[in-house]
């Protein structure tokens, strides 16, 4: 019998091959099929250690597939609301209302043979939900402010070619120019080198951003839980990497140290600080590494903890999206 099919929406994007990476580093069962836009057709995409033809976008093609990784935002246009039942999509990109949220350790369980269609969260979140989901175990926690530095990857590769071109035009004695930052419908578009830029979505009534409302929203669905949440999202002129620093107010006195070994039990942690030789985890230590740093703990008074925390924004959201496929072809797919 052949085998069974996953289809990667978008193969060309910078994102569709750090997960066709991970695909192979964890030895996906699953025949892979590119699938994108005309004119990346006839070209091709390593994958375990051959290279595959990218295909363009197809119905009767794209049906064949059981598993469908959207890294563009392509499948609320590709596929017909009656999804086929033996489709699972797994949406990395577009809607934020479309599907059920999941995360790997948290809410797979809630998953059921009706969930079709899912949706991996932004890499922000997942931190954030990842970090909560441990200290909620030792703390009842009241309030958490956050401030989460976005790389231009989230954007896609064109944000990375702005960025790219802003760079050439300063070598060159030119002016820097953008029209994608802060968003690409924003009335003043600006130039990302040399700045940061506190939007990353649509502003709401009352002055939050969209994502900055979405970590309340997207925690009460993944945890169950309700927290008083202050979020600041920054763009800044990284190609790649999130940064996070975060303050949560706990009703108990906290001890960093106690804190400390909880996330060194985690396996999807790096927990490390070395104040004596001013080492904390940046960007630069976790680049294809789908595991999150945490470091600079430590306490402003005895209800408040603080913490630094680094993720690739990419890995992180593709490792959630494999093990994702995973559950489902061992808890779903092969039980039908």
């Amino acid at each position: 019998m052949d085998k069974k099919q996953a289809g990667i929406l978008g193969a060309s994007a910078w994102l569709a091959r750090e997960l066709a990476q991970w695909l192979k580093k964890w030895r996906f069962p699953y025949d892979i099929v590119l699938f994108d836009e005309a004119e990346e057709c006839g070209k091709t995409l390593e994958y375990q250690d051959q290279y595959y033809p990218i295909h363009r976008y197809d119905d009767e093609a794209l049906f064949a597939c059981t598993i469908v990784f959207d890294c563009v935002g392509k499948a609320d246009e590709l596929l017909d609301s009656k999804t086929q039942e033996h489709m699972w999509v797994l949406r990395l990109c577009g809607c934020d209302k479309v599907g059920k949220l999941v995360l790997p350790s948290l809410n797979l369980e809630t998953i059921s043979n009706s969930d079709h269609n899912l949706r991996i969260p932004t890499a922000a979140f997942a931190m954030f939900a990842m970090i909560l989901s441990v200290l909620k175990t030792k703390h009842t926690l009241q309030r958490s402010v956050l401030t989460s530095l976005h790389s231009v990857a989230e954007v896609g590769d064109e944000g990375c070619k702005d960025l790219l071109e802003q760079l050439r035009a300063y070598a060159s004695g030119q002016e820097p120019e953008s029209d994608i930052f802060p968003l690409k419908n924003a009335y003043q578009h600006l130039p990302l080198l040399f700045q940061t830029i506190p939007q990353t979505s649509d502003f709401c009534d009352g002055g939050s951003s969209e994502e900055e409302l979405r970590f309340q929203s997207n925690l009460e669905q993944v945890l169950d839980t309700k927290l008083d949440i202050c979020a600041t999202c920054v763009r800044v002129a990284g190609l790649r990497g999130l940064s996070m620093s975060l303050a949560f107010l706990c009703e108990e006195e906290v001890d960093p140290e106690a804190i400390t070994d909880l996330f060194a039990q985690d396996p999807n942690m790096i927990c490390f600080d070395d104040i004596t030789h001013n080492m904390y985890p940046i960007c630069a230590d976790v680049i294809h590494d789908y595991r999150v740093y945490i470091g600079r703990m430590r306490r402003s008074d005895p209800h408040v903890l603080a913490m630094w925390a680094v993720c690739d924004d990419l890995a992180l959201r593709c490792g959630i999206a494999v093990k994702t496929a995973f559950y489902v072809i061992h808890n779903f797919i092969e039980k039908d």
